[in-house]
Protein backbone atom coordinates (compact mmCIF):
# COMPACT_ATOMS: atom_id res chain seq x y z
CA UNK A 1 0.00 0.00 0.00
CA UNK A 2 1.46 3.33 -1.23
CA UNK A 3 1.91 6.08 1.44
CA UNK A 4 -0.99 8.13 0.58
CA UNK A 5 -3.00 5.15 0.46
CA UNK A 6 -2.12 4.18 3.88
CA UNK A 7 -2.89 7.72 4.96
CA UNK A 8 -6.71 7.58 3.39
CA UNK A 9 -6.59 4.43 5.07
CA UNK A 10 -5.56 6.20 8.58
CA UNK A 11 -8.41 9.04 8.40
CA UNK A 12 -11.05 6.39 7.54
CA UNK A 13 -10.23 4.33 10.29
CA UNK A 14 -10.71 7.29 12.56
CA UNK A 15 -13.46 9.24 10.76
CA UNK A 16 -15.77 6.18 9.99
CA UNK A 17 -15.51 4.24 13.18
CA UNK A 18 -15.92 1.25 12.30
CA UNK A 19 -17.40 -1.66 14.53
CA UNK A 20 -14.26 -4.10 14.00
CA UNK A 21 -16.31 -6.87 15.87
CA UNK A 22 -19.53 -6.98 13.42
CA UNK A 23 -17.52 -8.37 10.48
CA UNK A 24 -17.58 -12.62 10.08
CA UNK A 25 -13.57 -12.41 10.34
CA UNK A 26 -13.79 -11.21 13.96
CA UNK A 27 -12.73 -12.77 16.75
CA UNK A 28 -16.01 -12.75 18.39
CA UNK A 29 -18.05 -14.34 15.08
CA UNK A 30 -20.42 -17.08 15.07
CA UNK A 31 -18.92 -20.42 14.62
CA UNK A 32 -19.48 -21.87 10.95
CA UNK A 33 -21.85 -24.62 10.39
CA UNK A 34 -20.30 -28.28 11.81
CA UNK A 35 -19.01 -30.28 8.89
CA UNK A 36 -21.55 -31.66 6.79
CA UNK A 37 -24.49 -29.71 7.99
CA UNK A 38 -26.49 -26.99 6.22
CA UNK A 39 -25.44 -28.08 3.04
CA UNK A 40 -28.42 -27.45 1.23
CA UNK A 41 -28.52 -24.01 1.91
CA UNK A 42 -25.36 -23.17 1.95
CA UNK A 43 -24.81 -24.75 -1.88
CA UNK A 44 -28.01 -22.71 -2.85
CA UNK A 45 -26.41 -19.68 -1.53
CA UNK A 46 -23.18 -20.10 -2.99
CA UNK A 47 -25.07 -21.03 -6.71
CA UNK A 48 -27.10 -17.40 -6.08
CA UNK A 49 -23.93 -15.65 -5.18
CA UNK A 50 -22.00 -17.52 -8.61
CA UNK A 51 -25.14 -16.74 -10.82
CA UNK A 52 -25.21 -13.32 -13.53
CA UNK A 53 -28.62 -14.03 -13.63
CA UNK A 54 -31.31 -13.64 -11.13
CA UNK A 55 -32.35 -11.42 -8.05
CA UNK A 56 -29.40 -9.28 -7.07
CA UNK A 57 -30.56 -9.67 -2.70
CA UNK A 58 -31.08 -13.31 -1.21
CA UNK A 59 -32.86 -13.08 2.12
CA UNK A 60 -32.45 -15.78 4.62
CA UNK A 61 -35.67 -15.70 6.93
CA UNK A 62 -36.94 -17.96 9.98
CA UNK A 63 -37.70 -17.92 13.65
CA UNK A 64 -34.90 -17.02 16.06
CA UNK A 65 -32.59 -19.75 16.90
CA UNK A 66 -32.37 -21.70 13.50
CA UNK A 67 -29.35 -20.76 12.60
CA UNK A 68 -29.28 -17.85 10.44
CA UNK A 69 -26.51 -16.18 11.76
CA UNK A 70 -24.53 -19.89 11.46
CA UNK A 71 -25.30 -20.25 8.13
CA UNK A 72 -24.06 -16.87 7.47
CA UNK A 73 -20.66 -17.10 9.10
CA UNK A 74 -20.10 -20.09 7.18
CA UNK A 75 -21.17 -18.48 3.76
CA UNK A 76 -19.22 -15.68 4.39
CA UNK A 77 -15.88 -18.00 4.85
CA UNK A 78 -17.31 -20.19 1.59
CA UNK A 79 -17.46 -16.82 -0.25
CA UNK A 80 -14.43 -15.42 1.23
CA UNK A 81 -12.25 -18.75 0.29
CA UNK A 82 -13.64 -18.77 -3.16
CA UNK A 83 -12.01 -15.09 -3.94
CA UNK A 84 -14.70 -13.54 -3.59
CA UNK A 85 -15.04 -9.78 -1.92
CA UNK A 86 -16.89 -10.01 1.19
CA UNK A 87 -18.53 -7.22 3.06
CA UNK A 88 -20.23 -8.08 6.45
CA UNK A 89 -21.97 -6.55 9.30
CA UNK A 90 -23.45 -9.04 11.74
CA UNK A 91 -26.10 -6.99 13.88
CA UNK A 92 -25.99 -7.52 18.16
CA UNK A 93 -28.97 -5.87 20.00
CA UNK A 94 -26.92 -5.67 22.72
CA UNK A 95 -24.15 -4.09 21.44
CA UNK A 96 -23.82 -0.54 21.02
CA UNK A 97 -21.48 -0.42 18.31
CA UNK A 98 -22.80 -3.25 16.38
CA UNK A 99 -26.85 -1.70 16.75
CA UNK A 100 -27.52 0.76 14.59
CA UNK A 101 -28.34 1.39 11.11
CA UNK A 102 -25.42 4.20 10.93
CA UNK A 103 -23.01 1.70 12.24
CA UNK A 104 -23.56 -0.97 9.62
CA UNK A 105 -23.15 2.14 6.72
CA UNK A 106 -19.73 3.26 8.40
CA UNK A 107 -18.78 -0.48 8.67
CA UNK A 108 -19.04 -2.17 5.39
CA UNK A 109 -17.72 1.38 3.69
CA UNK A 110 -14.48 0.73 6.10
CA UNK A 111 -14.16 -3.03 4.81
CA UNK A 112 -14.81 -1.94 1.74
CA UNK A 113 -12.28 0.53 1.13
CA UNK A 114 -10.00 -2.03 3.01
CA UNK A 115 -10.10 -4.24 0.30
CA UNK A 116 -10.06 -1.80 -2.80
CA UNK A 117 -8.11 1.01 -3.50
CA UNK A 118 -10.33 2.58 -5.88
CA UNK A 119 -12.60 2.40 -3.59
CA UNK A 120 -10.87 3.39 -0.62
CA UNK A 121 -10.35 6.39 -2.71
CA UNK A 122 -13.58 7.20 -3.57
CA UNK A 123 -14.97 7.03 0.22
CA UNK A 124 -11.68 9.51 1.01
CA UNK A 125 -12.83 11.76 -1.26
CA UNK A 126 -16.41 11.67 -0.49
CA UNK A 127 -15.71 12.39 3.21
CA UNK A 128 -13.22 15.05 2.25
CA UNK A 129 -15.43 16.97 -0.21
CA UNK A 130 -18.62 16.74 2.18
CA UNK A 131 -17.60 16.47 5.73
CA UNK A 132 -20.50 16.69 7.01
CA UNK A 133 -21.65 13.50 5.06
CA UNK A 134 -21.42 11.33 8.12
CA UNK A 135 -24.45 13.65 9.70
CA UNK A 136 -26.29 13.16 6.84
CA UNK A 137 -29.82 11.20 6.11
CA UNK A 138 -28.75 7.11 6.00
CA UNK A 139 -29.77 7.07 2.33
CA UNK A 140 -27.36 9.72 1.50
CA UNK A 141 -24.97 8.83 3.99
CA UNK A 142 -25.31 4.64 1.71
CA UNK A 143 -24.85 6.33 -1.53
CA UNK A 144 -21.93 8.21 -0.94
CA UNK A 145 -20.27 5.81 0.73
CA UNK A 146 -21.30 2.16 -0.66
CA UNK A 147 -23.16 2.86 -3.47
CA UNK A 148 -20.91 5.58 -5.17
CA UNK A 149 -17.57 3.54 -4.56
CA UNK A 150 -19.20 -0.06 -5.43
CA UNK A 151 -20.27 0.94 -8.86
CA UNK A 152 -16.85 2.78 -9.38
CA UNK A 153 -15.36 -0.24 -8.40
CA UNK A 154 -17.59 -1.94 -10.89
CA UNK A 155 -17.63 0.48 -13.80
CA UNK A 156 -13.74 -0.15 -13.72
CA UNK A 157 -12.91 -4.05 -13.28
CA UNK A 158 -11.40 -6.23 -15.22
CA UNK A 159 -11.61 -9.61 -16.00
CA UNK A 160 -9.99 -10.49 -13.01
CA UNK A 161 -12.43 -8.77 -10.60
CA UNK A 162 -13.85 -10.52 -8.10
CA UNK A 163 -17.40 -10.82 -7.05
CA UNK A 164 -18.41 -8.84 -4.25
CA UNK A 165 -20.86 -10.03 -1.82
CA UNK A 166 -22.32 -8.07 1.52
CA UNK A 167 -23.86 -10.10 4.22
CA UNK A 168 -26.08 -8.26 6.99
CA UNK A 169 -27.08 -10.77 9.66
CA UNK A 170 -30.09 -9.33 12.00
CA UNK A 171 -31.29 -6.62 10.40
CA UNK A 172 -34.33 -6.76 13.47
CA UNK A 173 -32.33 -6.14 15.81
CA UNK A 174 -30.95 -2.75 14.25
Amino acid sequence: MSCSLNVHSVYLDKVLNPAHTAAHYASNAAEPCADGTRVQILSKLQEWAASDHGPRIYWLAGLAGTGKTTIASSFCRECQAGNVIVLSFFISRNTPDRNTITAVVSTLSHQLAQVDSKALKTIYAALKTQPPILYSNIAVQAKELLVNPLTALLATSTAEAKRIVIVIDAMDEC
